[in-house]
């Protein structure tokens, strides 16, 4: 669940039942994961080697925050 904030926003992990606190730059990269999936935001950060961005991908991934078909597993409020 990707609730918005006045700071960003919140994802909750109902893995772990917790909050997770992101800023605005990190909500436009979860709200496009959410919109156009994972291949085209990493391809488009490796494009402008954008090392935060492959980064934070990257750290999501690892943690298993993306469905099969590469979207963000969440819902946007």
């Amino acid at each position: 669940m990707l609730i918005p904030q006045h700071f960003g926003c919140l994802l909750f992990d109902r893995r772990s039942s917790r909050y997770l606190p992101f800023d605005h730059e990190c909500t436009a990269i979860l709200r496009d994961l959410l919109r156009i999936g994972v291949d085209e935001v990493m391809a488009a950060a490796e494009a402008r080697d954008d090392r935060a961005r492959v980064g934070f991908i990257a750290s999501l991934d690892s943690r298993g925050f993306f469905t099969v078909d590469g979207f963000l597993a969440a819902t946007a409020l």
